[in-house]
C-alpha cells in the first residue's frame, strides 16, 4: 500500500493508476464486446445517413450531436473501438476533474485521489458498455472536467485571460 501511495504521488503515477483500474474494470472483455441497445441506432445513422438527417434524428433530446459524425469517420464500425474510446474518454474526464480540484484544494489530494477512483468506476452506473451511444455523454463529461480545470488555472495563473476563454469554448462545447 506504501509503494502504491508513493507511486500515486509522482506526476503520471495517479493517472496511470486510475488507467489500469479502468482497463481492469471495463475492458477485460473488450473483444468479445459488440453493439447494445441505442448504439445501434447511432451506427445505422452514422454509417448510412447524411449529417443532416443525423442531425435531424437527435434534434429533438441531443440537439449538440456533433460527436457521432466525428468519432464514427475515425472510428469507423469497430465495436472494441468504440468500448476503448468511451474507456478513454471517462479516464480523460476523471482526470480533469481531479486535477481542478487539486489545483484549488492541494492538500487534499489522497481523498481527491479517493473520489478520482470512485468517479472512474462509480458502481451505480451499469451502462459503460453501450458505449456509441454513450460516448457523446462521456464526451461531455470530459469537456466538462476540462473546462472546471481551465477554470482553476484562471484563477490561479497570470494568463488567466487565455483560461477563462479555454474554460468558456470547453463549457460551451460540452
Amino acid at each position: 500500500v506504501s509503494r502504491l501511495r508513493r507511486a500515486c504521488q509522482s506526476p503520471w503515477g495517479y493517472p496511470l493508476f486510475l488507467l489500469l483500474v479502468g482497463f481492469l474494470s471495463y475492458l477485460y472483455p473488450l473483444m468479445q464486446l459488440g453493439y447494445f441497445w441505442d448504439d445501434w441506432e447511432v451506427v445505422y445513422l452514422t454509417r448510412l445517413a447524411t449529417p443532416q438527417i443525423l442531425e435531424g434524428y437527435f434534434f429533438f433530446d441531443r440537439p449538440l450531436a456533433w460527436p457521432y459524425p466525428v468519432y464514427a469517420a475515425i472510428l469507423g464500425a469497430q465495436p472494441y473501438l468504440w468500448h476503448l474510446l468511451t474507456l478513454l474518454l471517462r479516464w480523460a474526464g476523471t482526470l480533469f476533474f481531479y486535477q481542478a480540484f487539486v489545483r484549488l484544494w492541494p492538500n487534499n489530494r489522497s481523498i481527491l485521489q479517493w473520489g478520482g477512483l470512485l468517479m472512474l468506476v462509480y458502481p451505480a452506473f451499469l451502462q459503460q458498455m453501450i458505449a456509441t451511444a454513450f460516448s457523446r455523454h462521456f464526451t461531455a463529461f470530459m469537456l466538462c472536467g476540462l473546462s472546471f480545470y481551465f477554470t482553476a488555472l484562471a484563477l490561479q495563473t497570470e494568463r488567466e485571460k487565455l483560461f477563462w476563454v479555454l474554460a468558456w469554448i470547453t463549457g460551451a462545447a460540452q
